[in-house]
């Protein structure tokens, strides 16, 4: 038997691969139901649909980015904008056809005698497992049954509006915030959020807005921190397998997934499998280092070197989730990059 704490997108994803193997798989999900509240952008890349087949929770089909400083750096580059509710009711739904159960308002309170505790309402149970898997996000109770470290966290807030939106998002880089946004799921509707402290920023980017409705939640920073003890596992945001560059988390939570169930299946040690994303994920922490030491007028240096048609060409061809490709081949493209690298010591 083994448990899944969390029916978000990577803990019924992972459920689904366990399932197909032939083990007999419970999800518990302290909510009463699969995909609220919202807490994630939507944006991803077409490497997102190597992992879940495509399907109506892709709300948008974008052309490409404007990276915005000083300067603005146009990029043609395809990327999605999913329903996350949608989706995830989806990767839910794959789940069951698996042969996984849902449980829904079962609140992981904890592990007592061996057996995995759950609150549903004022009543208690205990479930016997042979493995626990935590999919239970930034602030994992399982985390806490690992004796994991507690993780830092960066705090998204964005909301949805009215108005008119072409193809194409919008990001901010300023000194004082992790990043902002204006991702269009529609030609009418956009999400507009950034993420760190600053609410002023916030509301200046909402003034004269038409607002459909607030959306937010913690962003966990990478941490090379403890995810297995014995059969107790964490997966997704639990582990903290997010890409500090971006706050994303889907595509490396599925990678995590993945490395999870190579390892119960083969006996062998999680951290074994874990190995290249961990090393794609100390790269965006490197680099988000970088970036946090930035002025105003570094950014504006890198947009302008970074403007030329070949780094475009080279950004437009790249896949975000192998940053070391990407940042070789503009070193070469433009050796005057070779500066920024060092901003990070």
């Amino acid at each position: 038997m083994i448990l899944i704490i969390g029916a978000g997108p990577i803990g019924t994803y992972i459920a689904k691969k366990l399932a197909q193997k032939g083990y007999f798989v419970s999800i518990y999900e302290e909510h009463e139901s699969i995909g609220k509240p919202v807490h994630c952008t939507g944006l991803v890349t077409k490497e997102f649909f190597e992992y879940v087949t495509r399907s109506d929770y892709v709300l948008n089909e974008l052309s490409g980015a404007r990276i915005n400083a000083e300067r603005t750096l146009d990029l043609n580059m395809k990327e999605y904008v999913l329903d996350r509710e949608k989706l995830d009711k989806y990767l839910a739904k794959q789940a069951v056809l698996a042969g996984a159960r849902i449980y829904l308002r079962h609140k992981f309170i904890g592990i007592k005698n061996g057996k995995a505790v759950f609150r549903i309402g004022d009543k208690l149970i205990s479930v016997q497992y042979d493995y626990l898997i935590g999919a239970d996000g930034p602030l994992s109770t399982v985390a806490k049954e690992i004796n994991s470290p507690n993780t830092k966290f960066l705090s998204g807030i964005q909301a949805r509006i009215k108005g008119e939106f072409d193809s194409k998002f919008d990001v901010y880089f300023d000194t004082t915030n992790f990043f902002s946004w204006n991702v269009p799921e529609s030609k009418t509707i956009a999400r507009i959020g950034l993420g760190g402290n600053n609410q002023i920023l916030f509301k200046q980017k909402l003034a004269g807005k038409k607002l459909i409705e607030y959306q937010g939640g913690l962003i966990p920073y990478y941490t090379l921190k403890a995810v297995q003890k014995d059969n107790l596992y964490l997966v997704g945001d639990a582990g903290s397998f997010v890409k500090d560059t971006t706050g994303g988390g889907l595509i490396s939570g599925f990678q995590s997934a993945d490395a999870c169930v190579q390892s119960i299946v083969t006996g062998k040690s999680y951290e074994k499998y874990l190995k290249p994303l961990r090393k794609r994920l100390m790269l965006h922490s490197r680099i988000r280092r970088i970036l946090n030491k930035f002025t105003e007028k570094d950014y504006a240096e890198l947009i302008r070197l970074l403007s030329s048609n070949r780094c475009q060409k080279a950004f437009n061809n790249a896949d975000r989730e192998k940053p070391a490709k990407l940042l070789s081949k503009l070193v070469f493209i433009e050796p005057r990059l070779l500066k920024f690298l060092f901003f990070g010591f």
